[in-house]
């Protein structure tokens, strides 16, 4: 729960932070439905509002960093195999840590150290410089062949090309 409560909080302030005054929501509210309107209309005075009270909009553009540390808690279910006729379904919490730091106004990277169900601990780091995004270290290539054993250049360039819009998708409101 803390880790979307979290999420909501760096939502709402990157959105008091990086949303204009009115012009980003002015086009998200569509017109085939009133309480949709009625929605965006709540939102761009919730953000104008936060935007007054630290600060107004000088004080707003200074602002070129924002870093934000966390914990992070993953809910995962699994099944536990007790003997060839029993099975058990168990659910753990896997813990770690997340870090997100903005240079406004285009560069962006996200770390995060957590573990496996079987204990094993990993971190990785998204990073977006510019129009450049990548994932550090990469994932593993991912063969487009029947045989898995195969990977050739063009899989190795896919795999890239995919870590790199996922990095960019995490920007994505």
């Amino acid at each position: 729960m803390r880790t979307h409560v979290a999420g909501i909080m760096l939502a709402c302030l990157l959105a008091v932070l990086v949303v204009p005054a009115g012009g980003a929501l002015e086009q998200a509210a569509p017109e085939r439905d009133k309480y949709d309107a009625a929605k965006a209309v709540r939102a761009r005075e919730l953000i104008r509002q936060a935007r007054t009270a630290a600060g107004g909009e000088q004080a707003l553009q200074s602002v070129t960093s924002l870093s934000a540390t966390g914990q992070l808690r993953r809910f995962v279910k699994y099944v536990y195999i007790k003997s060839p006729t029993r099975v058990e379904e168990r659910e753990k919490v896997l813990k770690g840590k997340i870090s997100i730091e903005f240079l406004l106004p285009d560069k962006y990277r996200k770390s995060v150290s957590t573990s496996t169900l079987l204990e094993t601990k990993y971190s990785y780091t998204e990073v977006m410089s510019g129009g450049r995004a990548w994932r550090n270290p990469p994932l593993q290539a991912q063969s487009s062949s029947k045989s898995r054993h195969v990977i050739d250049v063009r899989d190795f360039e896919r795999s890239l090309a995919y870590q790199a819009l996922n990095a960019r998708q995490q920007l994505t409101i």
